[in-house]
């Protein structure tokens, strides 16, 4: 027994010996290169050592991990060529890509091995693989082709996150580690967020870009905007929206105590984030799809429709109020002169349409927008020299780059979602409904903020693993209601 024990501690002390000589590589590797790249080595060997801690809980710590993730970006660019292209300037790796590779080769391991199942969800896979194909073949019309192609990789990689998700998270646990990391993911953006603001730049570990802090005109003043780690204030508004209406969900749901502590102090923190992204479209979105998300809380707990109604108009009326009184940059971003930034989406919009007319089934290729269209630039104002971008609204880029068919398989696919969560939305026997009515609300922020800011769509991972997230809840309270019924 002596000798067995001498033996286990031996080998104790060896490992322990590798990982500290593990660990100083990593340090020293990591202080050769950028900050963002060290937080992340320092990230990944937190993860590692976690994993042999809580080795029984390493699939939900791949989900926190992957989850939050997603907004983050360290990563880097394969192929970069610096354009005014709207999705990408080559093709960006990320930490959650890294992430996503792995777990999605051992789910394809497992599921040839005949021990996990495969659900291909036609009823939305088949209008995503349409908008997939479409996206595809307007490649051949592009003008730079291969680096319309590295923007397709990143469509199909949105496609992956949808199936894989849609496929993985099986039961409340796991969506509840879902929840905890996008809780915090919002915690995260505030406090990046808060900093830019308070100091004026970029902390620089997390690899944002300059266009995470810009300036912007309001009457006579200059007015800060922040973009968290994601790149840009628009950017990080639609982030937000995504997470926020799930967040006062979780509150409202039966959850552990500390998670929705932990999700009211989020939903604060991240609507007074999305205030200081000065994102008109991003405020418009949320603040229409909180009118759904009260509605569906107070009629859970209510049940009268037209109680709710009132307490739901009382609901917007006391944050409004709040906002317009408590935040002079807000009122100043609504209603002082903003030197024609929202009149400007009109004559862009006049470009976009010109393309789509010209070229309504293939568009002028995907990720080459900007290549093609001052030559669609009949408007007065010449807009598209003024102000070189694409047009501000996701569904128009969509129809421009990719053409018509791709346009309506999107709108199919969300269709196809809509229609799925639709079973949630009757009287509700549980409370997990409300997470269903998160997710929608989520979704729902993204297709009202299209109409204002360009987001291409398939590029998005967040909005398709929100889109996974419904297809998951609907299945987890779908089984819960045959089990309770078989139990019977």
């Amino acid at each position: 027994m002596e000798i067995k024990s001498y033996v286990r501690e031996q080998k104790f002390l060896y490992v322990c010996l590798a990982l500290g000589v593990l660990s100083a590589s990593v340090l020293l590797i990591g202080s050769m290169h950028e900050k963002k790249w060290t937080l992340a080595l320092i990230m990944g060997m937190v993860a590692v050592y976690a994993s042999f801690i809580i080795l029984s809980r390493l699939w939900h710590l791949l989900i926190l991990a992957a989850v939050f993730f997603i907004p983050i970006r360290i990563d880097f660019y394969l192929f970069l060529k610096p354009t005014f292209y709207v999705q990408s300037h080559g093709l960006p790796v990320t930490a959650f890509d890294l992430l996503l590779f792995v777990m999605v080769a051992y789910w394809v391991y497992e599921i040839m091995a005949g021990r996990e199942k495969f659900n291909f969800y036609p009823a939305i896979s088949v209008p995503a693989l349409a908008y997939v194909l479409f996206t595809g073949l307007s490649m051949f019309q592009a003008a730079d082709k291969f680096y319309s192609f590295l923007v397709f990789i990143l469509v199909l990689k949105s496609f992956v996150v949808f199936i894989y998700f849609a496929n993985k998270i099986n039961t409340r646990e796991e969506m509840g580690y879902v929840v905890i990391a996008l809780i915090l993911g919002v915690l995260l953006q505030s406090f990046v967020g808060g900093i830019q603001y308070a100091t004026g730049g970029l902390l620089g570990v997390f690899g944002e870009p300059a266009t995470a802090k810009l300036d912007v005109m309001a009457g006579g003043s200059v007015l800060s905007r922040v973009g968290g780690t994601i790149g840009h204030p628009n950017g990080l508004a639609k982030y937000l929206n995504l997470c926020l209406p799930l967040l006062l969900c979780v509150v409202f749901a039966r959850f552990n105590t500390m998670i929705k502590l932990l999700a009211s102090t989020a939903f604060i923190l991240g609507g007074f984030t999305e205030l200081l992204t000065l994102s008109r479209g991003g405020w418009v979105a949320i603040g229409t799809t909180l009118i759904f998300t009260f509605y569906e809380i107070y009629k859970f707990y209510i049940g009268s429709r037209m109680k709710s109604m009132v307490l739901v108009s009382l609901s917007i009326l006391f944050i409004a109020v709040v906002v317009l009184v408590g935040f002079k940059d807000v009122r100043a971003r609504l209603f002082e002169d903003d030197y024609g930034v929202a009149q400007a989406r009109i004559p862009m919009a006049m470009v976009a349409l010109n393309i789509i007319q010209d070229r309504p089934l293939t568009g002028v290729g995907l990720n080459n927008y900007t290549t093609v269209m001052h030559s669609y630039d009949r408007t007065r104002e010449a807009q598209t020299y003024k102000f070189p971008h694409p047009v501000h609204n996701s569904y128009l880029l969509i129809a421009a780059e990719s053409g018509v068919p791709a346009l309506l398989s999107f709108l199919w696919m969300i269709g196809a979602v809509l229609m799925w969560a639709k079973p949630s939305f009757r009287p509700h026997l549980s409370s997990f409904n409300l997470v269903q009515v998160g997710w929608v609300s989520g979704l729902m922020t993204w297709l009202v903020a299209g109409f204002f800011d360009r987001d291409f769509a398939g590029t998005n991972a967040m909005l398709w693993f929100t889109i996974a997230m419904i297809v998951a809840t609907h299945r987890i309270l779908e089984d819960e209601t045959e089990g309770s019924v078989n139990e019977k």
